[in-house]
């Protein structure tokens, strides 16, 4: 709304500048000037708008049938409203069939039957987990909740399973904690963790459960639990710093997860597990 009226403007003083450029260049740098000052402004009110709230758009793989799908609801909604009569009837029954394959699609896509790994390229390492309905998330609440909550809203998923926070929480968190408060069932943390790591973990936990409704429960992890949430097994691993390593099994797919010095890295024992970057 904002930059569609200058469109014009660019494009008849870009067609002049260039014309003129050919005789007069002096004439061509004068002209050039509005173009100049309007892609600036396209460029500050880009910027402007990306840096509000809830601009951020995020995106993972994407899926070949569902975009072929959706181009063949469209192809066949243009067909069967380019008739009359018995002939729009008819072509109108083609549409609602593509409409149904649409939602089939769209369905399988956010209900995948194996298990689908998602790593999103966050400060804070997540790493998302869907099964069916199930979804389970690891990382470390240091960054990039606003990617994790809009990968979720894509899914269709309002409260997550569980959340493994691979390194405890601080106070500094608390704010963080608090958004993934409202999504999440279970917060998984380490029990092993000793001295005041442990204390400002808890401190934390303590400030967000004061600020929001509907705590998530907090579940202690210890070296050699195997069962977290649904259909989901892990074999966990962790230390007096409160940091946390996993071992997922799915069928005979084994995922290890690790965190270090504000990283993680995620193994897999097959190659054909489905492994996305978001």
């Amino acid at each position: 709304m904002i930059i569609a009226p200058t469109t014009t403007v660019i494009l008849v003083m870009g067609v002049a500048t260039a014309l003129v450029g050919l005789v007069w260049m002096q004439g061509a740098a004068f002209l050039a000037g509005p173009v100049y000052f309007i892609l600036r402004f396209y460029e500050t009110a880009s910027r402007f708008f990306a840096e509000l709230p809830h601009a951020l758009l995020a995106v993972s793989g994407g899926s070949l049938v569902v975009a072929g799908a959706g181009a063949a609801v469209l192809l066949s909604f243009a067909y069967a409203f380019n008739g009359f009569g018995e002939v729009f009837r008819k072509r109108l029954g083609i549409f609602a069939v593509a409409v149904v394959l649409l939602v089939v699609a769209v369905h399988f896509r956010h209900n995948p039957r194996g298990l689908h790994v998602t790593a999103l390229d966050t400060w804070g390492n997540y790493t998302v987990m869907r099964h069916r309905g199930d979804m389970l998330v690891t990382g470390v609440p240091h960054g990039g909740e606003a990617v994790l909550l809009r990968y979720m809203d894509m899914h269709g998923t309002r409260r997550a399973n569980g959340l493994v926070m691979l390194e405890l929480p601080e106070p500094r968190d608390v704010v963080r904690l608090v958004a993934l408060a409202e999504r999440f069932d279970v917060f998984y943390i380490s029990g092993e963790a000793e001295g005041i790591v442990a204390s400002l973990a808890a401190i934390a936990l303590d400030e967000v459960a004061a600020q929001v409704a509907n705590m998530p429960q907090v579940v202690f992890l210890h070296n050699g639990d195997v069962r977290i949430t649904g259909e989901k097994f892990a074999h966990v691993t962790t230390d007096h710093t409160g940091r946390i390593s996993l071992q997922i099994k799915h069928g005979d797919t084994i995922i290890d997860i690790e965190v270090y010095d504000d990283a993680a890295e995620i193994y897999t024992s097959q190659d054909l597990l489905s492994v996305n970057g978001g």
